[in-house]
C-alpha cells in the first residue's frame, strides 16, 4: 500500500480519508510533530509559508534527512516565486490548494512521482546548447515564466508566447532548435499547432515537446505520432524537465551533424564526376551516384558480379579477398560496363575499407574513374613510338652492315686508329639495334601480335652463338663469358630467335651492372622434365625491394647505378619465357652479384606468348 503523510495548519487531508480503495494510505501530523520519524511514508506533502524563514529551514533539513521519500509542497497562492522556493528546498512537486482527489491520485499513480530523482547524479553541460533557439507557447504567462527559469543553466533566452497566433506567425520567418508546446490553448489546441508546425519550411523538422496537465494515454499517443520528443505533466518536475529538454537538443544537435555531413556527402554524389558506390562488407551496393549506371530500386547489384564479366580470375580474386588483407585501400586498372553509353570502359578503381568504432569490416567506399581518355592518349603515344622505332631499324641494321664491310677491308686497308673509332661506332649502333629490338617486341606482345613458333635447336650452340656475337660489347670492359653445360639434352623445341632475345638481355644486364674484368658464367642444366639455364654474374646485385618487380614493365635499376636503361628487356624475357611454358626469377643479394634462372620444358607443345 501506498503511504502519505500530510504536514498541514488548515487540515488539507480532509478530503481524502476514503483513499483506502485505491490502495492508498493517509495519515497526518501537525508541523509542530515534523521531528517524529517519518521514514516509513512513500510520500509527504508539506503545506508552506514562505515568509517564515525557520519554518522553511526546518523542512529543508527534513528533506535532507528522508532522501528516500518524496516531497510535495503545496499552498492556496502557487505563484512563480513560490514554486521556484519548492524546488530549491528539495520539494519534486508543486500542487495548488484546495487539492482535488483526482489530481493526486493521477500523479501518484504516475511513475515518474513514485521515483526518486533519478537525475540528480548526472552531470550535463548545458553551456553546450547555450546559442540553440527555443520558442514557449503556453497560454498561461506564469507557465512560460517558470519554463524560463528551468532553461537558465542552458543560458538561453527563449521565445514566449501566449497567443498561438503569434506563434504561428514567427515559425514561418525562424528556425528553431526546440518547441516546447501546452497543448489546451484558445483558439487552437498544440496538437493542431504541431501538424501546422510540420508544414513550415524551416520548422518542419524542429523537435516539439508537449507539456500539458493531461495525463490520459490517448494525448500521450497523438502526442508522439506528431513527433514529440517528449512529453511532460504538469505540474512539471523542473529536474526533469531540465533533462529532457537537454536530451531533446542532444538528439536535434547530433541530427544536424548527420544532416550536414550528409549534405556534403550528397554534393559529393551529385557533381563528382567519379562513380561512387558504397557496399556492405560482401559489396552488396547500398548506395551510388550512377555516373555510369542506370538508377533502378528494383535492381539488386553486386560490384564483384558487376565487373566479373570483363576481368580477369585474377583482378577478382584480389578483390574478394581484398577483405581479409591488411592494406587500407587498393588501387586497380578494372575494364567497367558503362550502362549509359552501352560499352565498356577502362577504369582505375580505388577501393577502401569502411570500419566500425570498434574496428570491424563494415563495408567498401569505391570510386571509379574513367581513364578512356588517358589509355587512348597512351595508345597514341605508344603507336607514334613504334611507328618510329620500326622506321629506324633499316637504316640500323645498314649502318652496321657498312661498318662490318669497312672494319673487314672490303674497300681497302684502313689504319689502326680508324679502326678502333668504327669498332666503336659499330658497338654504339649495334646497342641501339639491341634497343629498337626491345621496343618493337614490347609493341607485339600488346598487340598480341608475337607467336612463339618452335623448332628443334640446341640450347647450347644458340648460347655459344649469342655469347660470340656480343664479345664486341664485353670485350670493352675485358669481361668474360663461361658457359657451363651439364645438360644431356641435345636439342628440344623452342623458338631460336624468341630465345635469342632473352640471352641477349640478360648478358647485357649481366654485363652492364658487372664491373670490368668480371666474369659472367651461364650454366646449363636438366632439372626432372625441364631444362635450366642460369646467367650468373659477379656485379652490384639488386636490392631486396626491387627484387618482386624487377620483370614488371618499365622497371630498371639503371637510374641506381647512373645507366641509360628502360625496364623493357627483362619484361621482353619474362613474355618470351612464359610464352615458352617456362619460368623466370632471380636470386640476387646487393653487393654479390645476381644469378638470373629461366627454365624451359623438354618435351611441351607451342604456346601462345600473349595468353
Amino acid at each position: 500500500m501506498y503511504k502519505i503523510l500530510f504536514v498541514e495548519k488548515n487540515q488539507i487531508w480532509k478530503n481524502f480519508e476514503d483513499l483506502e480503495n485505491e490502495n492508498l494510505f493517509i495519515d497526518k501530523i501537525a508541523f509542530e510533530n515534523l521531528d517524529e520519524n517519518i521514514s516509513n511514508y512513500h510520500l509527504c506533502i508539506i503545506e508552506v509559508e514562505v515568509q517564515d524563514k525557520e519554518y522553511l529551514n526546518k523542512i529543508k533539513n527534513v528533506i535532507k534527512n528522508n532522501p528516500q521519500i518524496i516531497f510535495w509542497a503545496t499552498n492556496s497562492s502557487c505563484n512563480k516565486e513560490d514554486i521556484l522556493m519548492a524546488y530549491d528546498l528539495g520539494f519534486k512537486n508543486f500542487v495548488k490548494l484546495p487539492l482535488e482527489k483526482e489530481v493526486l491520485i493521477s500523479n501518484i499513480k504516475s511513475q515518474e512521482l513514485q521515483q526518486k530523482d533519478k537525475y540528480s547524479h548526472l552531470e550535463l553541460n548545458f553551456s553546450d546548447f547555450k546559442d540553440s533557439k527555443i520558442l514557449i507557447l503556453d497560454d498561461i504567462q506564469m507557465n512560460i515564466e517558470l519554463l524560463k527559469e528551468v532553461l537558465k543553466p542552458f543560458q538561453i533566452e527563449p521565445i514566449g508566447y501566449t497567443d498561438p497566433k503569434e506563434a504561428l506567425s514567427i515559425i514561418n520567418e525562424k528556425r528553431f532548435d526546440l518547441i516546447l508546446l501546452d497543448i489546451m490553448m484558445p483558439y487552437i489546441t498544440g496538437f493542431e499547432f504541431a501538424e501546422k508546425l510540420k508544414a513550415t519550411q524551416k520548422n518542419s523538422t524542429t523537435p516539439v515537446i508537449f507539456i500539458s496537465a493531461l495525463d490520459n494515454k490517448e494525448n500521450k499517443l497523438q502526442g508522439y505520432n506528431l513527433g514529440s520528443y517528449a512529453y511532460i505533466e504538469k505540474p512539471i518536475d523542473i529536474k526533469t524537465t531540465r533533462v529532457q529538454i537537454y536530451n531533446t537538443l542532444k538528439i536535434k544537435k547530433l541530427q544536424d551533424s548527420l544532416f550536414d555531413e550528409k549534405e556534403k556527402l550528397d554534393n559529393i554524389f551529385k557533381f563528382s564526376n567519379s562513380e561512387i558506390i558504397l557496399t556492405d562488407q560482401n559489396y552488396n551496393v547500398i548506395s551510388q551516384n550512377n555516373r555510369y549506371t542506370v538508377a533502378s530500386t528494383d535492381k539488386y547489384y553486386n560490384f564483384v558480379d558487376i565487373i566479373k564479366p570483363l576481368n580477369s580470375e585474377t583482378t577478382i580474386k584480389y578483390i574478394e579477398d581484398f577483405g581479409s588483407l591488411p592494406q587500407q585501400n587498393i588501387t586497380l586498372r578494372v575494364e567497367y560496363n558503362n550502362e549509359i553509353s552501352g560499352t565498356s570502359i577502362p577504369t582505375n578503381v580505388c577501393i577502401s575499407k569502411i570500419f566500425t568504432e570498434t574496428n570491424t569490416l563494415n563495408g567498401y567506399l569505391i570510386i571509379i574513374n574513367d581513364i578512356s581518355q588517358e589509355v587512348q592518349n597512351q595508345s597514341q603515344k605508344e603507336t607514334f613510338i613504334a611507328t618510329l622505332t620500326h622506321d629506324l631499324k633499316t637504316p640500323i641494321r645498314a649502318q652496321i652492315r657498312a661498318l662490318e664491310l669497312i672494319l673487314n677491308n672490303k674497300f681497302g686497308k684502313i689504319d689502326e686508329n680508324l679502326s678502333s673509332i668504327l669498332c666503336e661506332v659499330l658497338n654504339s649502333c649495334k646497342f641501339m639495334q639491341y634497343m629498337t629490338d626491345n621496343l618493337l617486341t614490347k609493341y607485339k606482345t600488346q598487340n598480341g601480335q608475337l607467336n612463339i613458333v618452335k623448332e628443334n635447336k640446341s640450347i647450347y650452340e644458340i648460347i655459344k652463338n649469342n655469347s660470340e656475337k656480343l664479345r664486341y660489347l664485353l670485350e670493352q670492359k675485358n669481361q668474360k663469358i663461361h658457359i657451363v653445360n651439364e645438360a644431356q639434352t641435345g636439342e628440344l623445341e623452342l623458338d631460336p630467335h624468341a630465345i635469342e632475345r632473352v640471352l641477349n638481355n640478360l648478358i647485357i644486364n649481366a654485363s652492364e651492372y658487372t664491373p670490368d674484368n668480371g666474369i659472367i658464367t651461364i650454366k646449363i642444366e636438366e632439372i626432372h622434365d625441364h631444362l635450366k639455364v642460369s646467367v650468373i654474374d659477379n656485379g652490384w646485385g639488386i636490392p631486396k625491394d626491387d627484387i618482386d618487380t624487377i620483370f614488371d614493365e618499365y622497371i630498371t635499376s639503371a637510374k641506381r647505378f647512373r645507366k641509360v636503361g628502360y625496364g623493357l628487356g627483362l619484361y621482353i624475357c619474362k613474355k618470351i619465357i612464359e610464352g615458352h611454358n617456362g619460368e623466370i626469377y632471380v636470386n640476387s643479394e646487393e653487393g654479390r652479384g645476381s644469378e638470373f634462372i629461366f627454365t624451359l620444358p623438354l618435351r611441351k607443345s607451342v604456346a601462345n606468348i600473349n595468353k
